[in-house]
């Protein structure tokens, strides 16, 4: 489930701690905290995509299939599997 983060805004306009949720894909932004209704504003940041398609999980299914990883280098490729 995708983590977004949030500054929560005090009553006389300070910003204050962030805040990060675990929220569906598809779901509204929040704009009270769920505890004490203070506002919230979104902070913009690239998406985060976890499990099978991070590089830790691609990697692992290339070695499933017989492949490796490689990587180029100042003199050549390197085999990083």
């Amino acid at each position: 489930m995708p983590i977004r983060r949030y500054r929560v805004v005090e009553k006389d306009g300070r910003e204050a701690e962030i805040l990060e949720v675990e929220q569906p894909a598809g779901s509204p932004d929040l704009a009270r905290h769920p505890l004490d209704g203070r506002e919230l504003r979104k902070l913009l940041e690239a998406p985060s995509v976890g499990g099978k398609w991070t590089d830790r999980g691609i990697s692992n299914r290339l070695k499933e299939g017989g492949f490796r990883k490689m990587e180029k280098d100042g003199t050549g490729w390197t085999d990083v599997t």
